[in-house]
């Protein structure tokens, strides 16, 4: 079972690192953050590329996960509260700066 905790441990101080102008090669980020490389290496290839990664995001997506270890929310709704989060963070943007576009050109 992945261990949540070391995986946004190790998260949250790789992203500082890179994020603060920390020049690692690869191979040192590798070793220095072996767990999440190991377990996560999408996650890890994202911060070490200084992609939108969102600490408290993926604190939330561990908290549905541990919610569901728990037996305290069904898989189902853990997708669907953290698939809401994500349209109203990204998809409803988009949709209301378009409509309000629409509604300036008319």
């Amino acid at each position: 079972m992945l261990d949540r905790d070391k995986i946004l441990l190790e998260a949250q101080a790789m992203k500082a690192e890179i994020d603060g102008g920390t020049i690692m090669s690869k191979e040192v980020c590798q070793s220095k953050y072996n767990y999440l490389y190991t377990h996560t290496p999408t996650l890890f290839e994202l911060i070490y590329k200084k992609g939108d990664v969102s600490i408290e995001q993926l604190q939330f997506m561990c908290q549905k996960a541990k919610s569901i270890e728990r037996n305290e929310m069904s898989q189902y709704d853990a997708d669907v509260i953290i698939g809401q989060k994500l349209a109203d963070k990204y998809v409803t943007p988009i949709i209301e700066n378009k409509e309000n576009k629409e509604k300036q050109g008319n």
